[in-house]
């Protein structure tokens, strides 16, 4: 009984995490994207904690009843949770491509925000069917990166958006991601040891997705917003993706 206790509790507590990507989105003003990371915070954790035995944890029908009617079943949480999961990887990406933080000049924020409501209604819409009929998830999420890769190669050479990121806090995004990937595939072929990997790659998720929105340049300056403008955060060097075509300019003699 002393394991099982460890094993959910690894589970639960472990969601905690992806507080850090939610608070530094929430520091940044991104609160579209602050949501969503606390969303898998507390759905996560209690789908974990009412988990029925998929990883070696007792097996249990769960539901939160009253006056005859249950109002939080097992599947609710296991559709939130899988939905959740596959959402944040579009969320950081648009994070990246489609920033509406203070920084961003007003009209180029409105854009941003427009493409992100219509895409991300109809990817979450789509993510959510696949869910519900219970597609393979180490497949959804593949196509899911694959799609996001697509996009943000489009985004770059195509429609030639400027991305503008620190190289060391997005570098290292990256390193923490490769490492959370590979303690998710690795618990697909260990079950019993599965709550140690899983719990793992909550861990290193949450880090990387809290380095991903770490490398934004826009940045809500709070020390100096409270100090009324006597104290203020340290600089930043920043990494400038520009594939647009420099502008000549042309000089009209007199």
């Amino acid at each position: 009984m002393g394991l099982v206790a460890i094993h959910i509790a690894c589970l639960v507590f472990t969601n905690l995490f992806f507080a850090l990507p939610a608070a530094t989105c929430f520091k940044k003003g991104l609160w579209y994207e602050a949501s969503i990371y606390l969303a898998i915070t507390i759905v996560s954790g209690v789908y974990h904690f009412v988990d029925r035995g998929s990883v070696q944890l007792p097996k249990w029908d769960y539901s939160f009843s009253w006056m005859g009617h249950d109002y939080a079943r097992f599947e609710t949480f296991y559709i939130l949770d899988h939905y959740l999961s596959h959402v944040i990887i579009i969320t950081t990406v648009f994070l990246l491509i489609h920033s509406t933080g203070p920084e961003v000049p007003d009209h180029r924020k409105n854009i941003n925000r427009a493409i992100k409501t219509v895409t991300s209604t109809l990817l979450g819409l789509l993510i959510l069917g696949f869910v519900i009929e219970k597609v393979n998830t180490e497949f959804l999420a593949l196509y899911i990166v694959v799609f996001c890769i697509l996009y943000m190669l489009g985004a770059l050479f195509i429609f030639k958006v400027d991305l503008e990121i620190s190289a060391f806090d997005f570098g290292l995004g990256m390193l923490f991601l490769a490492i959370a990937v590979s303690m998710f595939v690795i618990g697909g072929f260990y079950p019993f040891h599965y709550w140690i990997f899983h719990s793992f790659w909550h861990v290193f998720m949450a880090i990387s997705l809290a380095l991903f929105a770490e490398s934004k340049k826009d940045t809500l300056d709070i020390p100096k917003y409270l100090t009324c403008g006597m104290a203020s955060m340290p600089n930043t060097t920043y990494m400038m993706i520009n594939t647009q075509e420099p502008r000549e300019e042309h000089q009209e003699n007199v």
